[in-house]
Parts: C-alpha cells; structure tokens; sequence
C-alpha cells in the first residue's frame, strides 16, 4: 500500500510540473504572438501621454492573469523569472500612475493585485539572484522610455 501511495503521489508531481511548463509555453506563445499588438498600441500610448481612459489594458492584464497564476503556484517561478521579469518590471514602472488612477478612481485597491504580487516576486528573485538592492535593480525613467521605444518599435 506504502509502494503505491508513493507511486500516485510521483505521477501527481510529474502531472503538476508538466501543467506549469505547458501554461509557461502557452503564455510565452501568448506574449511573442497575440500580445505583440497590444504592448506596441500601449507603449505608444504611453510615451504619447493618451489621457487615462484611452490606455489599453491586455497587457497589464495579461500579467495580471500570470501573477494570479504564480500566486497559486500553478507557473514555475524560475522559469517565469527567466524569461518575463525583465518585461515584467519596466512594464510596472510604465503603469504604476495608471494602476494608481485606476485604484483611487474605482475606489478598489485590490485592481491589479496579482500584477504587483508578480511584480514583488521578480524583484525579490532578482535581489537575491544579483545581489543588489530594490533601488538598483528598479529602473531609471531614462530606461523605461528606451523600453517603451522598443516596445513601441516591435
């Protein structure tokens, strides 16, 4: 019975790891694919200054979607590190104002709360991983314009 339980709990962990790799992937071909229109729109957006209410919202929303999804431990957090923190932290440094004003205005200050807890976890991995405090790592206005020009020019 012993051998058993051990057996079905293996096949459990082997089951879970592959469901975080496949929604990796899926949320990988998301951002390179179907997302791409959306982070050009919305970069260009943001360096144009659009008034409040035109700013496009899939992007922060799709890394809403993939904070709640970390939260839950349903994403493998390496592999989420890896390959979006970069984009992940300079998109939240572009947005901040904006997740403010959409708190204070809809007097909800849960919006975007799975954003932030990834936004949180990234920089807590980064600080550990390079060693470097919050102030290093976060970038400077300079760098989010660049990132925003490149992400404006995809």
């Amino acid at each position: 019975m012993g051998v058993t339980i051990w057996l079905v709990k293996g096949q459990l962990s082997i089951a879970k790891e592959q469901r975080k790799i496949q929604l990796f992937l899926e949320l990988r071909k998301e951002f390179d694919g179907s997302l791409i229109s959306d982070r050009k729109l919305l970069a260009q957006q943001l360096l144009d200054n659009k008034p409040h209410e035109e700013i496009n919202e899939p992007v922060p929303n799709f890394f809403e979607d993939m904070g709640m999804l970390l939260r839950r431990d349903y994403l493998d957090r390496e592999m989420i590190w890896d390959t979006f923190s970069y984009y992940v932290t300079r998109w939240w440094s572009s947005l901040k104002a904006y997740i403010a004003k959409e708190r204070t205005d809809k007097g909800d200050d849960t919006l975007f709360k799975d954003l932030e807890y990834l936004v949180e976890t990234m920089y807590r991995d980064e600080m550990m991983k390079r060693r470097k405090t919050r102030t290093e790592l976060e970038p400077t206005s300079a760098e989010v314009n660049r990132f925003l020009k490149e992400e404006a020019n995809l």
